[in-house]
């Protein structure tokens, strides 16, 4: 794809699946629809990074598909589950996700349910809305950076992504976060996103 030609050496894609798959069909699809999805986006070559499969607030946990689920999601490519009902943010469902090495998305935001619990040998934050409701300050920075040390320091991939876009707030944030990190920004020796720098702002 062109994407993956125009993009920097180390650049990685986050691809996040169809609502076919996630709000529709409920994760009850069949192998072709999760092939679909992930066969697309392959051309990326090794600048293809998670996959995110993000599930409506009002999906209550159901085991059962979950484990037919993640059957179907290929091993090669590695996977986020970001849910957004409570329920399922359980030890039995983090047993599942470790079993197969996908994490489990981490959003925030003031009003989503939220578990840090690490079940990968990545794992994927996505800032939804800071607690000021737009944007986030240093002190809510400088907690999450502390957070992102300890991953990394367990030799965690780490994805962080940046929602709060009012008035240009997630760049100078994803910026400020960076900074505090030690990670260089585009154009310098390294790039968000580079497995270099094991994380992405």
């Amino acid at each position: 794809l062109a994407w993956a030609q125009q993009a920097p050496p180390n650049f990685l894609f986050a691809v996040k699946a169809s609502r076919y798959v996630t709000h529709i069909k409920r994760m009850v699809v069949e192998q072709k629809s999760i092939d679909l999805v992930v066969e697309s986006a392959e051309g990326l070559g090794k600048k293809l990074g998670p996959f995110l499969f993000q599930f409506q607030a009002n999906f209550k946990r159901d085991m059962a598909r979950l484990e037919a689920f993640l059957a179907m999601l290929p091993a090669k490519h590695r996977h986020t589950l970001e849910f957004r009902h409570e329920s399922w943010l359980i030890p039995p469902v983090f047993e599942l996700l470790r079993a197969r090495n996908i994490a489990l998305c981490i959003p925030d935001h003031p009003k989503m349910p939220q578990s840090l619990e690490t079940t990968s040998d990545f794992t994927y934050v996505r800032f939804h809305l800071g607690a000021g409701r737009i944007g986030y300050g240093k002190a809510a920075l400088e907690m999450w950076a502390h957070r992102v040390s300890a991953w990394r320091d367990r030799g965690l991939d780490v994805f962080l992504y940046f929602n709060n876009d009012m008035e240009g707030y997630a760049i100078r944030d994803a910026q400020s976060l960076q900074s505090m990190l030690g990670v260089e920004r585009e154009g310098r020796d390294s790039n968000p996103g580079t497995g270099n720098n094991r994380s992405s702002a």
